[in-house]
């Protein structure tokens, strides 16, 4: 339910940064916003916080964002601060990025793997993905040393998953197959 409340809020500032000829700028603005509040957890709980009134909320957000993001990102803050929504800013940030995403044809990878990759690394995937899927690949990564080697990869519902692990578990499947024979 949130997910949607923060598309409609998304799509809303997604077509009044159209209208302006300001998407970049606003998407900019809305990254700033999304990592601010994810790298402060105290932020983040207090924009979330049934307990801190609206006014308080306000004021706060226009503290930590006023002259570093746009006036209309900073009135969109207080907007749904105001009416209650403060706990979906970061979801309509994120939405805000996917809608950008999906009108650019740009997908979002999350890549597992064993050991941190390098950029070379990173790149070399995302080439790949890209030339798999027939879009533009952003690649997030996560460390999983579960996978005991190599990656895995899930592009929306696609997983794609070339990890030690799991031909391990397909090595063990055979064998079962094979005795059971």
């Amino acid at each position: 339910m949130s997910a949607l409340v923060g598309r409609r809020y998304a799509v809303a500032l997604y077509e009044i940064a159209k209208e302006q000829n300001k998407v970049a700028e606003f998407a900019k603005d809305c990254q700033f916003v999304a990592e601010t509040l994810q790298n402060s957890r105290q932020l983040l709980n207090a924009v979330k916080s049934p307990i801190i009134n609206q006014e308080k909320k306000i004021a706060l957000l226009k503290a930590v964002f006023s002259g570093k993001v746009s006036k209309l990102v900073e009135d969109a803050l207080a907007l749904l601060a105001r009416k209650g929504r403060s706990p979906l800013i970061l979801d309509v940030m994120r939405e805000f990025q996917a809608l950008l995403d999906e009108q650019s044809g740009v997908v979002t990878a999350q890549v597992e793997s064993a050991v941190p990759l390098g950029e070379a690394e990173t790149q070399a995937i995302a080439e790949k993905l890209e030339a798999y899927s027939g879009k533009k690949v952003r690649v997030e990564v996560k460390v999983n040393p579960a996978l005991i080697g190599g990656f895995a990869a899930r592009i929306g519902d696609t997983v794609i998953d070339g990890s030690v692990r799991r031909q391990l578990e397909r090595l063990k499947e055979r064998f079962k197959q094979v005795s059971l024979n």
